[in-house]
Order: structure tokens, then C-alpha cells, then sequence
């Protein structure tokens, strides 16, 4: 039997264990029913990647699925989006060019489901869609056309052109079709739902991964002849990756997945279940050896409880019971395996840490020459070639660096400026909630808690893969959340 085979089988056997528990435990909002269909179109994609074996015939698959199976309905389609948003790989491929245009774009499954989910939307309310509606739309508006004037220089002009459109697809079109059709509570429900379980078979799979030390996807990846096939071991474990690029990546969205927990958990009736689903991210979180992730975990665990009652008392009650487990853990094999993998504590791989402090180091030498709107050549200086490493790579394991030295601190200022905006507006809103919109609260809590966190977490890995798709996303979300709090409020002021 082929590795790709064994290899089907395994991931449909963990995910339909997955979807088993997940159907047990949804919401009430959510009918089983269209929890089935959730559940079909997601296999169905998966099914396709194994037994494609082309990339054309594979988009060509995920086109058709999304025309003729998913409804027709706007807000249906939103949610399909984020379902599937983490289903595959990347699996990126060149669209080829003519008149002696090498290609004409780079796309990847996400843009692929941003061309045949969201743009249609788009184009159909392209008149209905006002700019500058939200407070966000300005800063947003104004990075992506930053980031695609820069790209011009030292380029082609198609190049330049490929990397607009790529700005467009990647950032724009998603927000401005996730802000405005997630528009009222049980809209952001249900994006809720459909992004937990779109993540939630990665859990168990990065659980089985480092049990078994086999990298589930590899040989799928291989055979489209994409990605890495190298075993990250650390101390001794396989660093779990599942479908995405790097053990961080998948870090980085189980912390998110955990995020999404924190709300939906009042709201199933079974809490066995939860405590399970609980229990299963955050062994999936260990499993892959990222330090950065167990760090932003541990930071969305406090912004989740600052925001509640008693905030101070809480937080310190989990500090305590975390340093006090420490001597504990140190006497145990595991334990003492797991403080060693600490940052700042352990001595596993420090030489990690040791790198990232000599980038930023190294990056405020080089940022200083074109502190404005950066430098196309800043790799090539001798700072960053002294960052290069043994794989031939200068790995920007920070993706401010990886943002300030192209665009330069205008670039990093827009940035900064949606992010900590929308984290801003929605930490003091929560003050303005009635008192009756107990679900309002605890949702704008999870996202306050996911967006400080990611805010942190990106500080310590490169914007590849999935990492700038999820941040984009929940930018739109959050954005969404707040104007239907704001029209919440104002409801209940004209009641009163």
C-alpha cells in the first residue's frame, strides 16, 4: 500500500472522529442538517486532493464543487469560505501567460476560494458596498494601495500589476465581503462554527503525527510536487505540522481554534464535549513544539480573562498554579522534557532565540538606511546576509521586520494602526454592551483575546502560509462585530 493511500486512510479515519464528536456537541443554532453539509463539502475537498493527483484538475474540482454545490445564497457562500478556508495546502501554481508573458498570476487554494466564493459577491454589490463605511476601511484601503505603489519599484511592471491583484485577492476582497456579510449575531455564530470545525481535525491529526512521528501530508504534498518533505525533530519529538507549512503555522491556528472555543463553549449543552475539544487543541498546540504559539496561547488565555470579572484575581490565581506545577513537572520525565522547550527557560534549541534577537538587532541597522518606505534590496545588505542560515535562507522570523523593511515605518505605521485600532475599539465597546447581550459580550472578549493574541504571535514567525490569511480574516470579522454591536446598542437605545 502507497504512503499516499495510507495516508487518506488515516486522515479520513481522524477527521470523521472529529466530525463524530463535533456533531454531538453543536449549538443549537446550528442544525445537524446543515452541520452534515458543512461536513460533506469539507471531505469532499479533502477526498479530491488525495486522488486529484493534478493541480488542474484539482482547482478545476474545488470550481465546480463551489458553483454547483455550495448554495447561491451570499451569506451562505461567507460561510463556505470560512469553512474550507484551511481544508488543503496552499498548492501553489502559476497561471501560464501568452504573448510572451511568462504567467499571468500565482494562485493557491485560498485564492482560488477568494475567485469562486467571495468575488462574485463582490461584483454583484460593487455598488452597494460603500467605502469608508467602517472605521477600518480607510486604513485598510490605504495599506493595500501602499504595499502595491511599492511594488513597482526596482520591478517589471507586471510584475508590479501581478502583485496589486495579488493585494486585492489576498486582503481587500476578503475583507470587504466578510465585513459587510457577517451582519448580524447569528451571522458571526455561525462563522464561529464554521471556522472551529474547519480547524479542528488538524488537532488530532498533529496529536497522531508526533505519536507516530509521520507527517500525515508529505506524501500529498509531494505529489504535487510542493513543499517541504524534511521531519522537524525537537528533543526528540516530531514537530506536528498537518496540512500547513511549519509546525509554528499550525500553532498559530490552533491557539486561533482555541479562541473561537473560549465563546462557543456556553453554548453547547454537552460540556463533556467541550472540555474534550479543549483538551484535544491544546495537546495539538504541544505537539508542535512552538514555542512562539504556547506563548500566544497562554497570552489570549489572559486577555480572555482581563476582560471579565475579577480579571486581576484570575490571571494571578494562573500564575501561581503554573509556577507552582513547575517544581512538579521538573521531577518527571515529560515535565522536565517540557520546561527544557520553554523560551527563556529551557535549553533546547535556544540557539532559536539567540536568532531572533540578532534580526531585529540586525534589522534596526539596516531599517535606519530607508526608514520611510523601505528598501527592495534589504536582503542584500551585509546585515541580513549575515542572518543567512544553513538551508541557503534568510528566515524573517518577525513579520514586523518583514513589513518595516520593504514598506518602511509608513508601511508598519498602517499596519499597527488597523489592528491595535480594531483591538482598541473592540476592548472599550464591551463597556457599552446592554447588559442583555450576554453572547455580544463573551464574543467580543474571544476576538479581543484572538487579535491581541495573533498580534503577539506574529512577532515571532514570517507572514507564509497561513498566518497572513487568518490575521486578514479576523480583521474583517472583528470589523463585522463591531458595527453589529454598534447597531445593537443603538437598537436598545431607541427602545428605551
Amino acid at each position: 500500500m502507497s504512503e499516499l493511500i495510507r495516508t487518506f486512510i488515516v486522515v479520513v479515519m481522524l477527521s470523521g472522529a472529529t466530525f463524530w464528536v463535533t456533531q454531538k456537541a453543536l449549538p443549537e443554532f446550528v442544525p445537524v442538517k446543515e452541520f452534515k453539509r458543512w461536513r460533506n463539502a469539507w471531505l469532499i475537498l479533502v477526498v479530491a486532493a488525495f486522488f486529484a493527483q493534478s493541480i488542474w484538475l484539482l482547482f478545476t474540482i474545488i470550481t465546480a464543487f463551489c458553483i454547483f454545490f455550495v448554495s447561491s445564497k451570499q451569506k451562505e457562500r461567507v460561510i463556505y469560505y470560512l469553512l474550507l478556508l484551511c481544508a488543503l495546502p496552499m498548492f501553489p501554481v502559476e497561471i501560464p501567460g501568452f504573448a510572451g508573458i511568462r504567467y499571468i498570476i500565482n494562485v493557491n487554494y485560498v485564492r482560488l476560494l477568494t475567485l469562486v466564493l467571495l468575488l462574485g459577491i463582490y461584483l454583484k454589490n460593487i455598488g452597494k458596498i460603500r467605502l469608508f463605511y467602517f472605521k477600518s476601511d480607510a486604513y485598510i484601503l490605504a495599506f493595500v494601495v501602499l504595499t502595491s505603489y511599492l511594488s513597482f519599484r526596482d520591478n517589471s511592471f507586471t510584475n508590479g500589476l501581478r502583485e496589486c491583484l495579488m493585494n486585492i485577492l489576498d486582503i481587500l476582497i476578503p475583507y470587504l465581503v466578510l465585513s459587510r456579510f457577517i451582519d448580524n449575531k447569528d451571522q458571526l455564530n455561525r462563522a464561529f462554527v464554521a471556522l472551529l470545525i474547519g480547524i479542528a481535525p488538524f488537532a488530532l491529526m498533529g496529536i497522531f503525527e508526533t505519536l507516530k512521528s509521520w507527517h500525515l501530508f508529505v506524501a500529498l504534498k509531494s505529489s504535487y510536487s510542493w513543499g517541504k518533505g524534511g521531519y522537524d525533530i525537537r528533543d526528540g519529538s516530531l514537530r506536528a505540522s498537518a496540512i500547513f507549512a511549519s509546525p509554528i503555522v499550525l500553532g498559530y491556528v490552533l491557539a486561533i481554534a482555541f479562541g473561537l472555543l473560549l465563546y462557543l463553549q456556553p453554548l453547547i449543552k454537552n460540556q463533556r464535549f467541550v472540555i474534550l475539544a479543549g483538551l484535544t487543541i491544546f495537546v495539538g498546540l504541544l505537539a508542535t513544539v512552538a514555542r512562539g504559539p504556547w506563548i500566544g496561547f497562554a497570552f489570549l488565555c489572559c486577555a480572555y480573562m482581563w476582560t471579565g470579572r475579577e480579571a486581576v484575581k484570575k490571571i494571578a490565581l494562573w500564575g501561581v498554579g503554573v509556577v507552582a506545577m513547575l517544581p512538579i513537572l521538573a521531577v518527571t520525565p515529560y515535565g522536565e522534557k517540557f520546561i527544557n522547550l520553554l523560551p527563556f527557560i529551557g535549553t533546547t534549541r535556544a540557539d532559536t532565540v539567540d536568532y531572533r534577537k540578532r534580526l531585529i538587532e540586525n534589522a534596526w541597522i539596516v531599517f535606519k538606511r530607508h526608514p520611510w518606505l523601505g528598501s527592495t534590496t534589504y536582503r542584500e545588505t551585509p546585515e541580513m546576509e549575515s542572518m543567512r542560515q544553513g538551508q541557503g535562507i534568510i528566515d524573517l522570523v518577525n513579520s514586523y521586520i518583514g513589513l518595516v523593511l520593504p514598506y518602511g515605518i509608513v508601511g508598519l505605521s498602517l499596519f499597527l494602526i488597523i489592528f491595535l485600532g480594531l483591538s482598541y475599539r473592540c476592548y472599550f465597546i464591551l463597556k457599552r454592551i446592554p447588559p442583555s447581550e450576554v453572547d455580544l459580550l463573551r464574543m467580543g472578549r474571544a476576538l479581543f483575546a484572538i487579535l491581541a493574541s495573533i498580534m503577539l504571535m506574529i512577532a515571532t514567525v514570517s507572514s507564509i502560509d497561513y498566518i497572513p490569511v487568518l490575521y486578514w480574516t479576523f480583521a474583517a470579522i472583528v470589523a463585522a462585530y463591531l458595527k453589529v454591536v454598534e447597531n445593537t446598542i443603538r437598537q436598545h437605545r431607541v427602545g428605551i
